[in-house]
């Protein structure tokens, strides 16, 4: 499995960059929250100083320095700079969903490494648009979202804990997600 995501990975940073094989990737945008909120304006709030994601959802921005409270069986997400956490949307019917910000696009392929071994990728579509997603369970269903190759999202990941439920729910919610 890890030379599978190891290979993913270096077609991610190649999607991202346009350069196979490259082993650097320039960052797209700064690697703040403020650009994740450019980039996913009806999941997150507006700037950082917002509270209110998708459906109502709780949220916050953080940083290495302070960061949230981590659930169980999240995955070390590595070399993150900034991220958005959102909880409790849909008066707590939704997953919980964190979008991690990278220095490069090659940091959020790298993240990938960390994922367990029997996590399934799968290809699936919201809003029209099809994205990879690494599907696992660990205290729950959880999902990886990779933007590689789709313009200034290419250094963001996002992370969905179902806490409870089904990987099948999880993937529901994230088809109605406003993510374009």
């Amino acid at each position: 499995m890890k030379a599978l995501i190891t290979m993913v990975a270096a077609t991610l940073v190649a999607l991202s960059t346009g350069v196979v094989g490259a082993s650097t990737a320039r960052a797209d945008v700064a690697p703040t929250s403020d650009s994740i909120s450019r980039a996913f304006p009806r999941m997150v709030p507006a700037d950082a100083s917002g509270e209110v994601g998708y459906n109502n959802a709780t949220c916050g921005a953080y940083s290495p320095s302070a960061p949230p409270y981590i659930t169980a069986g999240t995955p070390n997400f590595g070399n993150w700079v900034n991220q958005w956490d959102c909880f409790g949307g849909a008066g707590n019917d939704d997953p919980f969903y964190t979008f991690y910000i990278y220095a490069s696009p090659l940091e959020a392929a790298a993240a990938l490494n960390s994922l367990p071994a029997g996590a399934a990728k799968s290809i699936d579509v919201n809003g029209g648009k099809p994205y990879v997603n690494f599907t696992f369970e660990d205290s729950g269903p959880k999902m990886v979202t990779v933007f590689a190759g789709d313009g200034d999202r290419g250094q963001i990941l996002l992370y969905t804990d179902g806490i409870v439920g089904t990987i099948d729910q999880v993937l529901n919610w994230w088809r109605s997600a406003p993510l374009n």
